[in-house]
């Protein structure tokens, strides 16, 4: 089996080797195709039961899949939680699961390149690559083709939620994706802040504090104004820009990209200019006064260490998120240390709520029957689902009297070798158990807060992007070069935006507009939405 690609990544360098090989292969653009090892596979899928029987495929033999996906911080312990997983997956599925980790940095470039050069890659999550784009690029296969997902895949839509959240992973009518178990709605307007820096101002912390605090955006900047007089030598606050920049707005970017949104999405499906809003003069406004300040590094553009690493590295005291119930405890562990989420926007689902990034078959399977085999039993078998998220009993956590995990004597979040901070982006985490500091009800929660919040009237309109491609690799060029100079205040607003607005036109975006307005008023006529 293929080295693991992760070992040739580096988190704070931003690099990443690829095998020459796959170097060669993607320069030469070789087509990619399925694996050899194509023939449907025979006997029963597991069920949702821990332990449940299956039977072994017919001909008896071992076969090798790949699961690739990203994570904030590469683990140490891959090896160790790949070999419990086998242990399970061999007997009961036969099958041998090669986990495939890169950091968030290098994830969608060396994804692209390995699916480009035909390497085998059976199921992969598709943060940070792009769902949409992938499925434009020819790289994923119809979930549904032959009766794929109802033959090898039968405890999948019972395991999201139904169809109603399968279906708004479709793109152009045909299912490519799986929706992962988590929370599709955000709450707008979210800041993460070390609990230690609050304590150190004399904010009351409230007890327990694992609530989301809901305040106005000018309580939290004033909070921001004390964090930066009383600890002056670290860095007040960095926006994630893009990163979490659209959690911050109650606007749907109807798809991966903000060029043509809808402003008032409950109520209103026209696709406006989004950088012409004076919802944006706004935000960038408030980050430039916070970068007058002092409240942003000025190295802050040049560099990607994700937030939550300078956070556990005492370098950052605050950033940017999305609000959901868990987000405490979440943000707790990717940092390391206690911390306080604020949100200052409502609770919002947009259109793609569901198609952000779902899990997926590429064309580079081995085979189509064994990835969707192999997708049902991270959806529906506890006891792989507990090991991919949390890792090995005794090991990485321990059962806690009132039925929590936490971590064992002796073991932290910096030398656990395997804390999950991307339960979101993993297909199933709602039959995992819960981590110690978040409610036992916490997946209900979660349900509730998905069907509770406000919904975008267009919700499960998925762009196509196939017309305009050319209009939108101008436009993201164009964008990539401007915004985080913007985002980040670096710039004077007024001068800034106009640049941008005068970029951005000339690179066509009134034509994405055009056409996202077209392809949703089709959409809007044929569901019946006025």
């Amino acid at each position: 089996m293929r080295k693991n690609l992760a070992k040739f990544s580096s988190k704070f360098s931003g690099l990443s080797i690829l095998p020459m090989a796959i170097i060669m292969s993607s320069m030469l653009v070789l087509t990619a195709c399925a694996g050899e090892d194509s023939a449907p596979i025979s006997g029963e899928v597991a069920g949702t039961a821990p332990g449940a029987a299956t039977t072994t495929p017919t001909d008896g033999e071992i076969h090798p899949m790949v699961m690739a996906f990203m994570t904030w911080v590469l683990p140490t312990g891959t090896q160790q939680v790949q070999n419990a997983m086998n242990e399970i997956l061999i007997p009961r599925y036969g099958m041998e699961v090669e986990l495939l980790i890169m950091d968030i940095a290098s994830y969608q470039q060396n994804m692209r390149l390995l699916l480009t050069a035909g390497e085998q890659v059976d199921i992969l999550g598709t943060v940070s690559v792009g769902y949409v784009h992938l499925q434009q690029q020819g790289f994923l296969l119809d979930l549904e083709a032959n009766n794929l997902l109802a033959n090898f895949g039968p405890n999948i839509v019972e395991a999201v939620g139904g169809w109603e959240i399968v279906d708004g992973a479709r793109i152009g009518g045909t299912l490519f994706g799986i929706p992962t178990n988590c929370d599709h709605a955000s709450g707008r307007g979210g800041f993460v802040v070390g609990s230690q820096f609050l304590e150190g101002i004399g904010f009351p912390l409230p007890e327990p504090n694992n609530e989301v605090i809901h305040i106005s955006l000018a309580e939290f900047e004033n909070i921001l104004v004390q964090l930066n007089a009383a600890f002056p030598e670290l860095e007040t606050i960095r926006p994630v820009i893009p990163g979490n920049f659209g959690h911050f707005f109650t606007v749907d970017f109807l798809g991966e990209q903000p060029f043509g949104v809808l402003m008032n999405p409950a109520n209103d499906l026209t696709v406006t200019n989004f950088f012409e809003s004076p919802e944006f003069y706004d935000f960038v406004s408030m980050t430039h006064r916070w970068n007058q300040a002092g409240f942003i590094s000025g190295d802050a553009a040049a560099d990607d260490t994700p937030v939550s690493a300078l956070v556990m590295a005492g370098r950052l005291m605050s950033y940017f998120t999305a609000g959901k119930p868990g987000i405490v405890q979440q943000e707790s562990n990717m940092t390391g240390m206690p911390v306080t989420v604020f949100q200052t926007g409502p609770d919002f689902m947009a259109s793609n709520a569901a198609a952000r990034f779902p899990w997926a078959i590429p064309i580079t399977t081995a085979s189509p029957e064994r990835a969707m085999t192999l997708l049902n039993a991270m959806y529906s078998d506890a006891e792989l689902a507990n090991l991919l998220i949390w890792g090995i009993e005794g090991v990485h956590y321990e059962v806690q009297p009132s039925g929590h995990i936490d971590f064992p004597t002796g073991v932290d979040a910096q030398n656990s070798g395997w804390l999950n901070n991307v339960a979101w982006s993993l297909p199933n985490q709602f039959i995992t158990h819960v981590w110690a500091g978040d409610d036992l009800d916490l997946y209900d929660q979660l349900r509730d807060f998905n069907a509770s919040a406000q919904q975008s009237k267009a919700f499960g309109f998925l762009f196509d992007p196939s017309g305009v491609q050319n209009e939108i690799a101008a436009v993201t060029n164009a964008y990539d070069e401007l915004i985080a100079s913007l985002g980040l205040g670096m710039v004077e607003p007024s001068v800034g935006i106009a640049t941008l607005n005068e970029r951005l036109a000339a690179a066509g975006i009134n034509r994405i507009i055009e056409e996202k307005q077209s392809q949703l008023d089709t959409w809007a006529a044929a569901v019946g939405i006025n």
